[in-house]
């Protein structure tokens, strides 16, 4: 299993410099940088992760999404009264935008908020004098939102989300080290020839860096497209609070 310390050793190796040229935090930092490029260009399987359980206390406005999230793939909340925990746990549908709830929720105070003029559209059929027949999310400003709010007692979620993988220093390892090693490598490579300032170089590794990152995203695309999202389907890991 490939570590931080040996793409390090490759980055100056297929750089042919010492570590006279490069301190340690650089070459780990290269290394870093190539993981953060590849996942703001897609959301790996390796990023899934479960939240699980997650308390939402009874009349609480929003709880806080952890400090890696990047975005949902699903909310759940447990089912205490099912035994069978292949059932218990129920989805809760979603609803992106905030203004859905606001606006639609109450019909005696509908309006339009973007075109204030026009009238209002009506109400969605699950939503009547108030009332909302189940339960919505939505996310706003780092916080997750359970709409009506549980009342009087609270519920507990699971939450499947997409994070960001911490910065590795030492010999430390992740996801993307042990199966898309030749990609990060290639772009840990192309940002220590930029800081050369060897631009025939950097281009070089850079358009294989970028090659090879298509060719994971599509392998693991594909992989995605097979059955259901891994956290939920078992091969997601899982984190506690």
């Amino acid at each position: 299993m490939p570590t931080i310390a040996d793409l390090t050793q490759d980055v100056l190796t297929l750089t042919n410099q010492s570590r006279f040229v490069f301190l340690q935090s650089s070459l780990e930092q290269f290394v870093n940088d190539a993981i953060r490029r590849m996942e703001r260009r897609h959301h790996f399987r390796g990023q899934e992760v479960t939240l699980d359980p997650l308390p939402y206390p009874a009349n609480t406005d929003f709880v806080p999404v952890p400090a890696d999230f990047v975005t949902e793939r699903g909310v759940w909340q447990h089912l205490p009264t099912q035994t069978d925990p292949s059932r218990a746990l129920a989805p809760i549908r979603q609803k992106t935008l905030r203004r859905f709830w606001i606006e639609a929720v109450d019909p005696a105070i509908l309006r339009d908020s973007l075109f204030p003029a026009v009238a209002a559209t009506n109400p969605p059929a699950s939503v009547s004098q108030g009332t909302l027949i189940g339960s919505f999310y939505y996310i706003w400003n780092r916080g997750l939102y359970i709409v009506p709010s549980p009342s009087p007692a609270g519920i507990t979620l699971t939450l499947d989300y997409v994070r960001l993988l911490p910065d590795m220093t030492g010999t430390q390892s992740n996801w993307f080290t042990t199966y898309t090693a030749d990609v990060v490598r290639a772009g840990a490579v192309a940002e220590a020839y930029r800081m050369l300032q060897l631009a025939d170089a950097s281009t070089i590794w850079e358009q294989t860096f970028q090659s090879r990152l298509t060719e994971a995203i599509n392998q693991d695309s594909t992989l995605a497209l097979s059955g259901p999202q891994a956290a939920r389907g078992g091969g997601g890991s899982r984190t506690g609070t």
